[in-house]
């Protein structure tokens, strides 16, 4: 069973969104695990998305949730978080799932899938419904990528500086900047973005402590002074600064990159 509605957004953008309730059982223990798809007729750009899930199930930390965009990017929006909890009912967006920013400037048209695994053993359940409700509009995005699989110095302010060159003349409506980092204490980490004009966004200033490792978008709703460079030129050098400010642990730059949504 599908649903389907249509609305005006507030930047001009439209609303659509699908809902479905499949009802199948996830199978026990099994990488495979079990899909259900939605179709989106709609010819436009994806600036924002939200997915809502209803899941019953004994232990939720089985789980691992995947939304695959119809260009075929993915996004893990649960990964066996949970412990013994019963039961997902819960809304994904961009502020509370940063990674889901990745999405943004994917077409919309085509089959949206939400993968559902379940990796443990024993308990069982079962994907009851699913929505997802995705603005969108003929937005023009630029899109730049990097992967300069560059150490970090150890304890070093200085860190590293990677540069991406745009060319396009345009300005910028909204920045979102997806960053990979291989570290095992991301606590040690200042990472920042500094436009061709010269504006600095912190991104992340030595939060997480002894976790490993920084793979996740930065977007205005989770990182708000990246509204500051609304309306700087695109065309110039991009750069990300690592720095690593105390010593034992190192890491590297694996790969990161920027989607600037281009003012009309």
């Amino acid at each position: 069973m599908a649903e389907a509605l249509s609305r005006r957004g507030d930047g001009g953008e439209k609303a659509f969104k699908r809902a479905r309730a499949p009802n199948i059982d996830i199978p026990d223990d099994d990488f495979v695990g079990v899909r259900d798809s939605m179709t989106f007729s709609e010819a436009a750009n994806l600036t924002s998305i939200m997915v809502s899930i209803d899941i019953s199930h004994t232990f939720v930390g089985d789980l691992r949730l995947t939304l695959i965009a119809p260009s075929g990017k993915f996004v893990v929006v649960h990964d066996r978080n949970g412990g013994s909890s019963n039961d997902i009912r819960q809304t994904f967006d961009l502020k509370t799932t940063p990674e889901l920013g990745s999405l943004i400037g994917q077409f919309i048209q085509g089959d949206w899938t939400l993968l559902v695994q379940d990796l443990g053993s024993r308990d069982v359940g079962r994907l009851n419904r699913w929505e997802l409700e995705i603005e969108g509009g003929p937005t023009e995005f630029v899109d730049l990528e990097d992967s300069p699989a560059a150490t970090v110095p150890d304890n070093d302010p200085r860190g590293i500086m990677a540069t991406i060159k745009s060319n396009d003349p345009g300005r910028v409506k909204e920045v979102t900047v997806f960053v990979d980092i291989t570290h095992n204490f991301i606590g040690d980490l200042e990472v920042t973005l500094i436009s061709p004009a010269g504006t600095v966004v912190p991104l992340h200033q030595r939060e997480g402590m002894a976790a490993d490792n920084i793979i996740r978008s930065y977007t205005p709703a989770t990182t708000p002074d990246l509204a500051r460079l609304r309306g700087e030129q695109i065309e110039g050098g991009w750069r990300l600064n690592v720095a690593d400010l105390a010593r034992s642990d190192v890491g590297k730059l694996n790969r990161w990159g920027l989607k600037i949504t281009k003012e009309a």
